[in-house]
């Protein structure tokens, strides 16, 4: 006999303890959630062991990314529409939204449950999962029962209607922000730029337009413009025709303001010029009220989850970000001030850039639409990835470029669309990689810890101080984010970085010269991992369990070791430095023969392919 007990915290409560009878021999206890050393001693006493979710292998991770990618699909099915197309949600970006870890956990519990099930007469036991979201219980609870389990669970009810009010109420109030900061900010551009504007408007030539950020450093001498994602295309294209930015300004709103209205020879509008308070209310007041609930009976992998969609959708409030909807209403204006021939614009399946492609589409459907795919690819980047059910209707370009061939064959591989051309371009911002030739072999005992901007970083951190102490003989180089500093996630460290005096985190120095004196780099998802492995260095990827890979360099098995929370990193690193010379030196050069694949140098015939006018290219309306 089992009995399952579904806990939301990870604490230990005795409350539950009359639901178990001491008959039971066995008493075993998942954490969804990681607990606290107090919980971990509650359950020892209780003479409770630990169990682990299994190991997630590559296929597990395929045949999950495969059926997220559909499910999303069969939700942008039913929801058909600009403001369904302006959510997080229809994006599949792995960061806005915890409907994959939910279901990775749904899935989790299917396999420890089947490994479980008493075959005939067996011993009576007990299993508890806790840390279990509230979204997932009474899915869980239904598939327990409908498994023959015996199901109790413990949900504090009361708290989390609070939490779902208290987000409400966070939303309402952030919304509000937003409406002041972006009248703010359309006032102050129609201020600085209004009649420099007037007159460029006044060209009726036909232009290419770039959909672009710009920074404070896109600036970067008197009257010059570099662009920070498309870099060298901008003059190559000027020598085509005109050239106008689209610009979302993510520096310091003043500053670039004026910066702009001192270029020349080019052409910058920022989004909020094109706005109107009008404009503004109706986007804020339609991401505040937009909610959907899905009333189809929906399954994942075999499992019901409908419970669990709505609940995400709930809590979330069905998040559409009113800066990301705007972008339909300030390219509508844009369009009825200038011609465009072909617009160009990053391409990472965001709500921002669907809003630019319906306002295309029905504003301007002569227009070519070109998306860039400008940074790496992992597995968990399964927004890039869109599904058969949604080929027909997903506002989309109709040519994607990437940065090189093997990010074109990832895309490729997961997509099962394929209304429109993936095409291998050039990596326009990794233009320095091409100048870094292979480093000699170091062995200083010097490892590179590379983070990216992403809170749950930590974690990694974690791991690496558990193994690297002040007295492994090893030193670490902590290379923050710069939208992460480290003194945004120092509370969340088990150990004082204060204490561990063979830890420097870097100041002021490039990623080129923090890579020239490592042996060897550890890394997550950021692009240091690759960085590291053009020049020849030995890569660690962190595994952090999850089921989406964050690892840029999934497909590369050379010079490469992947580590996980329970994986010995002092192991692995004694591997690496007593590596025969001759091995060593082959896989740099096979791993380096991958990294040329997947970056292409930039080159005239490359540049060419922003030019040209896709074969498959139509005029087409947006529903």
């Amino acid at each position: 006999m089992l009995k399952v007990l579904l806990l939301q915290d990870t604490g230990f409560s005795h409350s539950v303890r009359i639901h178990w009878d001491a008959v039971f021999e066995n008493r075993e206890i998942l954490f969804l959630d990681p607990p606290t050393e107090h919980d971990l001693q509650c359950y020892q006493k209780e003479n409770f062991t630990q169990i682990t979710a299994p190991d997630i292998s590559n296929q597990d991770r395929e045949k999950f990314l495969f059926e997220y990618v559909d499910f999303i699909g069969q939700l942008s099915q039913q929801f058909h529409d600009r403001l369904w197309w302006a959510t997080d949600l229809s994006s599949k970006n792995r960061f806005n939204s915890n409907l994959p870890l939910y279901l990775q956990h749904i899935l989790t519990i299917r396999k420890i449950l089947f490994a479980r099930l008493p075959d005939g007469e067996g011993k009576e036991s007990v299993l508890v999962i806790a840390g279990v979201p509230w979204q997932m219980m009474n899915d869980l609870n239904q598939y327990l029962a409908y498994q023959g389990v015996m199901c109790l669970s413990f949900e504090k009810v009361f708290q989390n209607k609070a939490v779902v009010c208290l987000t409400f109420v966070r939303r309402t109030l952030a919304l509000l922000r937003q409406y002041c900061v972006t009248i703010y900010r359309s006032i102050r551009a129609k201020q600085v730029l209004g009649s420099f504007l007037q007159k460029q408007f006044a060209d009726s030539s036909k232009c290419t337009l770039i959909k672009t950020f710009i920074y404070d450093h896109s600036f970067v001498k008197q009257g010059e413009y570099h662009d920070a994602f498309f870099c060298d295309l901008v003059s190559n294209l000027q020598k085509e025709g005109p050239v106008v930015i689209f610009a979302n300004i993510l520096g310091n709103f003043e500053y670039c303001l004026k910066k702009i209205r001192d270029i020349r020879g080019i052409t910058i509008i920022p989004m909020e010029y094109l706005a109107d308070p009008l404009t503004i209310l109706r986007a804020h007041w339609q991401a505040w009220t937009y909610r959907i609930k899905i009333k189809k009976h929906m399954l994942f992998d075999g499992i019901p989850i409908l419970s669990t969609v709505n609940n995400e959708l709930l809590s979330t409030f069905c998040r559409i970000r009113p800066y990301q909807l705007l972008h339909y209403d300030y390219l509508s204006q844009l369009l009825k001030k200038i011609s465009v021939d072909r617009f160009i614009t990053s391409f990472e399946n965001n709500p921002w850039e669907k809003m630019c492609f319906l306002a295309l589409r029905q504003f301007s459907p002569q227009t070519a639409i070109i998306g860039y795919q400008h940074t790496v690819v992992p597995q968990a980047s399964v927004n890039m990835f869109i599904s058969k059910l949604e080929e027909s209707m997903i506002p989309h370009p109709d040519r994607l470029l990437t940065v090189g061939e093997e990010p074109c064959h990832i895309i490729q591989k997961y997509s099962s669309a394929k209304s429109f051309p993936v095409e291998s371009s050039c990596a326009l911002r990794f233009k320095y990689l091409f100048n870094l030739k292979t480093q000699p072999r170091r062995n200083t005992k010097t490892i590179l810890l590379g983070l990216e901007g992403i809170f749950d970083v930590y974690h990694m951190v974690n791991y690496v101080m558990k193994y690297l102490s002040p007295d492994s003989g090893y030193n670490v180089i902590l290379r923050t984010h710069p939208v992460l500093p480290l003194k945004d996630f120092e509370h969340k460290l088990k150990f004082s970085i204060s204490e561990f005096k063979n830890f420097t985190v870097s100041k002021g120095l490039s990623l080129k010269d923090d890579i020239e004196r490592c042996d060897a780099a550890i890394y997550w998802g950021s692009t240091v991992g690759l960085e590291s492995l053009w020049v020849g260095r030995p890569v660690i990827h962190y595994d952090n369990g999850f089921i989406l890979s964050y690892d840029p360099l999934f497909q590369c098995q050379d010079l490469k070791w992947v580590v996980k929370e329970n994986d010995s990193l002092l192991d692995v690193l004694k591997h690496i430095y007593s590596m025969p010379e001759q091995e060593f030196v082959f896989q740099q050069q096979s791993a380096r023969k991958y990294l040329e694949n997947y970056f292409h140098p930039i080159e005239p015939k490359a540049l060419n392919l922003f030019t040209l006018r896709p074969q498959n290219f139509s005029v087409k309306t947006p529903f």
